[in-house]
C-alpha cells in the first residue's frame, strides 16, 4: 500500500504535470481566441464611433478572462466610465471646440478650421493633422464659404452658451474666456459694433465696465442695432435651438442610463416642435403667394385684421409655442434626475434659448409692440423669414451706450448732411445732449478730385439707361486701363449693366461683378492687380481702401435712395411729417458721401467720381446732395465726353 501510495504519488505527480501542461495549452488557445474577439470588438467599435462620436468605447479597454468554465474565452465587460472620466473627455473636446466672441456679428468665435483639414492646438498635434497658427478665435480668421457657414453654430460659443465655471476646468481655457479675461485686464478695449450692442442689450453682461466710449464709423450703428435689438425667426434659428436640446450631453448620456425615459421624451417633443415649425413657415409662405413677384411683405395691423391668410399663421404659431413649451417641460424633468454639473449647465443653457424663441415668436406673430415693424421675406432658396425691428432705435442706443457712461463719442466721416447733424443725433437719441462738431478733411479735394455729371442722356428707370451706362463705363475703363469701381444700388441693375460689358473685356480689360466672380476679398485682390473694372453693390460703398493708381475713377450709377417699398424703410419713414425731406434725402446724402469717399485715400491720390444720375442737376433736392459732398469741382459735360474728361484729369488723356 505504501508503494502504491508512492507510485500513486509519483504517478500522480506525473499525471498532474501532464494535465497541467494540457490545461496551460488550452489557456493559451483561449487567450488567443479572446484576443481575436477583442480585436474584432475594437474594430466594430471604431466603426460605431465613426458613426456616433458620443458612443462610449466599451471594448477598447476590454481584456479576456475566464468565466464560469476554464477556457471559455469570454471578453471582460467594461463598466461605463465614471462621471469624472466623462467630464475629462468632454473637456478635451471643448478645448478644441470653444470659440471667442470678439469678431463676428453674432459675437462668436471659432475653435478650429472647418472642412477636411483637421486642426489642433499647438502641442496637441495628431498624426496627419495641421497645426493651427496662434489665433484669437476670431471668426474672421476662418474662411467659411457657402454651406460651411452652417457649421458655425456648432463650433462657436457665446456668453449665453458658455459657462465660465466649466471652462475653468479646460486646460488652457477657451477662446471666449481668454477674451473676457484680456478685456477685464485692459485699460482700453477695442471691439466691434455687434458685440458692443449685444452688451447693451444684455445690460453690460459681456464687456467690462467703462466710463468712456468712442464709437467709430458711427453711421453704421443703426444698421447693426437693428439686428441686435430685433428678431429673426427662420428655419435655421429653430433648427439650431431645438438641436441644442436634442443633442445636449444630458440627453445623449441619458439615453444610455436610467434616465432613458426622460431623454427619449425630449427627443419626441423636439420632433413635434420641428413639425409645428414647418407648419408655421408653410402658413407664412401662403401670405406671400407662390409665384408672386414680391419677395417680402410688411405685416401691418390691417393685414392681421382683414387678410384671411393670416389666421392660419396665428394658429400654427400657437401650436408651435405649445410644442416648444413641451420641450422645456421635458428638459426640466431630465434636469431633476441629472447630477453632473456640466450636463446640467448645457441643458439649462439650451432650454433658456428655447424660452427666448417662444417669446420671440409670440411677439412677432401674436402681440407685437406698438413700435415694432414686422415683415416677411422669402430668400432666393425659397425659405421664409419673419423679422421684427424697432421703428426707432434712439432710445435703445441712448439707454445702452450713452447713459451708463461719463462720455460717449460718435465719430464718422459721414454724419453731417449739408453741415447739419440733426439727422444723426435724432437716430442716436441724443438730440438734447449732443455737442456736435465737424473737422476738416486732410485731403485737398478741390485739386485732387472732380465730380463729373452728364448733362444729357437717359434718366434711371428708362429703357435706354442701362445701354448708355454700359457704354460710358466701357469708355472710362478703356481710357484708364481699368482702375474703375462702379457702385450700384441694386443687384438687378448691376447684372443688367454687366451683361453689356462684353466689348470692354474683348480689349483686355477684366470685368468683375460682385456675387458672380468671387467673394468681396477675392474681388478686391484681383482688382488690385490692375486692368480691371469692378462692379459692386452695398458693401462696396464703404470700407474699401484702394490708394494710388489702383483706383482712379468711381462711377455711381444712380442716387442711392432707399427702396421705397422696403418694409423697414416704410416703417421708419412714418415717424416723420415729411418722410422724403426728413428721412429719405438725408439717408441718400450720407450714402452718396460714402461712395464718394472710396476715391481719395491719401494726400497724393488723384481721381474722378462720375455720377450717371443727372437728377442731381434737375431736381430741387440736388443742391442739398451736392452740398453734402466734399469740396470737389463739378464738371457738367455731355455723356459722350465723360470718359475724356476723366482721362484728362488723371493724366491719361
Amino acid at each position: 500500500m505504501g508503494r502504491c501510495r508512492a507510485r500513486a504519488a509519483h504517478g500522480g505527480d506525473g499525471a498532474f504535470t501532464t494535465v497541467g501542461r494540457d490545461r496551460r495549452r488550452r489557456r493559451v488557445r483561449s487567450r488567443r481566441s479572446a484576443l481575436t474577439r477583442t480585436r474584432r470588438v475594437r474594430g466594430a467599435d471604431r466603426t460605431a464611433r465613426a458613426r456616433a462620436s458620443d458612443r462610449t468605447d466599451h471594448a477598447r479597454r476590454g481584456t479576456p478572462r475566464r468565466g464560469g468554465r476554464h477556457g471559455s474565452g469570454e471578453v471582460a465587460r467594461v463598466p461605463r466610465p465614471c462621471a469624472r472620466a466623462r467630464r475629462r473627455r468632454r473637456a478635451r473636446h471643448r478645448q478644441h471646440a470653444h470659440a471667442a466672441a470678439a469678431g463676428s456679428a453674432d459675437a462668436k468665435g471659432p475653435a478650429r478650421g472647418a472642412g477636411r483639414a483637421r486642426y489642433t492646438r499647438a502641442g496637441d498635434r495628431a498624426e496627419g493633422a495641421h497645426e493651427l497658427p496662434p489665433t484669437t478665435g476670431d471668426r474672421s480668421e476662418l474662411n467659411l464659404l457657402g454651406a460651411e457657414s452652417d457649421l458655425w453654430p456648432r463650433i462657436s460659443a457665446d456668453d449665453e452658451t458658455c459657462d465660465a465655471r466649466r471652462c475653468a476646468r479646460v486646460a488652457g481655457g477657451c477662446y471666449l474666456q481668454r477674451a473676457r479675461e484680456d478685456a477685464a485686464r485692459s485699460g482700453i478695449v477695442v471691439t466691434n459694433h455687434a458685440l458692443l450692442l449685444q452688451d447693451a442689450r444684455m445690460r453690460g453682461a459681456l464687456l467690462p465696465a467703462a466710463e468712456h466710449l468712442v464709437v467709430d464709423e458711427a453711421h453704421r450703428l443703426e444698421e447693426v442695432a437693428t439686428d441686435a435689438f430685433g428678431i429673426t425667426f427662420d428655419d435655421r434659428v429653430v433648427r439650431r435651438a431645438l438641436d441644442r436640446v436634442a443633442h445636449a450631453p444630458a440627453v445623449t448620456a441619458g439615453l444610455r442610463d436610467e434616465r432613458v425615459e426622460e431623454a427619449e421624451r425630449i427627443r419626441q417633443e423636439v420632433a413635434s416642435a420641428q413639425a409645428r415649425a414647418s407648419e408655421v413657415f408653410a402658413a407664412l409662405a401662403a401670405v406671400l403667394e407662390p409665384g408672386a413677384l414680391e419677395d417680402r411683405r410688411r405685416v401691418t395691423g390691417g393685414l392681421r385684421a382683414s387678410d384671411e391668410r393670416w389666421l392660419p399663421v396665428e394658429l400654427a404659431g400657437e401650436r408651435f409655442v405649445e410644442a416648444v413649451a413641451g420641450v422645456g417641460t421635458a428638459a426640466e424633468r431630465l434636469l431633476l434626475r441629472t447630477t453632473d454639473e456640466d450636463e446640467r449647465t448645457d441643458l439649462e443653457s439650451a432650454a433658456s434659448e428655447l424660452s427666448y424663441l417662444r417669446s420671440a415668436v409670440t411677439r412677432a406673430i401674436h402681440t407685437p409692440r406698438q413700435s415694432d415693424i414686422v415683415w416677411l421675406e422669402r430668400r432666393p432658396e425659397g425659405d421664409m423669414v419673419l423679422r421684427v425691428a424697432p421703428s426707432h432705435l434712439g432710445e435703445a442706443i441712448r439707454r445702452g451706450l450713452v447713459e451708463p457712461r461719463r462720455s460717449t463719442v460718435f465719430t464718422s466721416a459721414t454724419l453731417a448732411v449739408a453741415g447739419s447733424f440733426a439727422f444723426a443725433t435724432d437716430r442716436f437719441g441724443i438730440a438734447d445732449l449732443a455737442d456736435a462738431r465737424a473737422f476738416g478733411s486732410p485731403f485737398d479735394y478741390a485739386t485732387q478730385a472732380i465730380l463729373v455729371v452728364p448733362n444729357d442722356g437717359a434718366l434711371p428707370g428708362s429703357p435706354e439707361f442701362a445701354d448708355e451706362a454700359a457704354a460710358t463705363i466701357s469708355d472710362i475703363g478703356h481710357a484708364l486701363e481699368g482702375r474703375t469701381l462702379v457702385l450700384f444700388t441694386a443687384h438687378g441693375s448691376m447684372r443688367d449693366v454687366a451683361s453689356r460689358l462684353g466689348p470692354l473685356e474683348e480689349t483686355g480689360i477684366t470685368v468683375l461683378t460682385q456675387g458672380i466672380d468671387g467673394s468681396r476679398r477675392a474681388l478686391l485682390e484681383r482688382f488690385a492687380k490692375g486692368r480691371t473694372v469692378l462692379l459692386g453693390t452695398q458693401s462696396f460703398w464703404e470700407g474699401i481702401d484702394l490708394p494710388g493708381e489702383m483706383l482712379e475713377c468711381v462711377v455711381i450709377a444712380r442716387l442711392p435712395f432707399a427702396v421705397p417699398d422696403d418694409p423697414l424703410v416704410q416703417g421708419r419713414s412714418e415717424r416723420y411729417e415729411d418722410p422724403f425731406r426728413e428721412f429719405h434725402l438725408p439717408q441718400a446724402a450720407l450714402r452718396l458721401r460714402q461712395g464718394f469717399g472710396r476715391l481719395i485715400r491719401t494726400k497724393t491720390d488723384r481721381g474722378a467720381v462720375v455720377l450717371l444720375d443727372r437728377r442731381v442737376l434737375l431736381r430741387d433736392y440736388g443742391g442739398e446732395l451736392l452740398a453734402s459732398l466734399p469740396d470737389a469741382r463739378v464738371r457738367r459735360v455731355p455723356m459722350t465726353e465723360v470718359a475724356t474728361t476723366v482721362a484728362q484729369f488723371v493724366g491719361r488723356g
